[in-house]
């Protein structure tokens, strides 16, 4: 059976749903992350500014060996992932346009302010 990405709908807003296979995945690592940013893609960094800046901020908080310890390698079985970060239009459908903790407003705009475990 052929698993594909599909188009949710939730209260008349619709978000593509893309299928991710499973797999073993690294959590954790910020140095693993700064690669995935400047990774070449033909011949060309992407972002060359980035690494420095984000190097400089990672440093001041973590050692590299700290970094090591938390990172962790999991096998994940497949999920759906949306296309695109959730807009506050999608947020408050799911949620009630109440329950928006977004600081910066709009309804094409991403979700921020966003505090783990209130909601």
């Amino acid at each position: 059976m052929e698993v594909k990405d599909y188009i949710e709908t939730i209260n008349g807003v619709s978000f593509k749903m893309i299928f991710i296979k499973e797999g073993r995945f690294l959590f954790g690592d910020a140095h693993g992350e700064i690669w995935k940013i400047t990774k070449p893609i033909s011949g060309e960094i992407l972002f060359p500014k980035a690494p420095k800046f984000i190097q400089k901020l990672h440093d001041k908080y973590y050692s590299k060996e700290d970094n090591r310890k938390k990172s962790i390698t999991k096998k994940v079985s497949n999920f759906y992932l949306g296309e695109f970060p959730v807009t506050q239009e999608l947020w408050e459908a799911v949620m009630g346009k109440e329950n928006n903790p977004s600081h910066f407003k709009g309804s094409t705009r991403p979700v921020d302010s966003i505090i783990l475990g209130r909601y």
